[in-house]
């Protein structure tokens, strides 16, 4: 096989686990971790913009809406990347909530229905991935999978 210099090897794999506190102020390292495995196995700019806002809309939902009034809990984000895909797993312990359960564009229709300043985020994570899934694990962690293929 020939290699382009400059092109990604088609062999290089990166992963990075990270675990924060799930506050706000996380949300610029979880976005410097994603950009920094993206930019390694030489992932497109337009694709690595729609991958940090998918991440970053779903670990401000669980900051958001699974540790409500609670004390401080973490985030963890595991990132596995190959030149050919980026997949990430964001775990939390926090309230469950079937990330598959709401189609994407119903959701987004009911917060315009209502005019709501919120209820975009389901369909705008949908829609900037592949592939997803929910799995809320036996012993009460939360898993939500995201997969953005980098080539086709």
């Amino acid at each position: 096989m020939k290699k382009t210099p400059g092109a990604p090897s088609p062999e290089r794999r990166v992963a990075i686990s990270i675990q924060l506190v799930a506050d706000f102020k996380s949300l610029l390292k979880i976005r410097r971790a994603v950009m920094a495995q993206a930019t390694i196995i030489g992932a497109r700019r337009s694709i690595i913009y729609r991958i940090i806002l998918a991440v970053e809309e779903a670990c401000s939902n669980i900051i958001r809406h699974a540790y409500r009034k609670h004390e401080p809990k973490t985030i963890c984000v595991d990132i596995e990347a190959t030149p050919q895909k980026m997949n990430i797993v964001i775990r939390d312990v926090g309230k469950a909530f079937d990330f598959q359960k709401y189609p994407a564009r119903a959701v987004a229709q009911n917060a315009i229905r209502r005019r709501s300043k919120g209820g975009y985020g389901i369909h705008l994570i949908k829609s900037l991935v592949d592939n997803y899934e929910y799995i809320r694990s036996d012993n009460g962690e939360n898993h939500l999978r995201l997969v953005k293929r980098l080539r086709n």
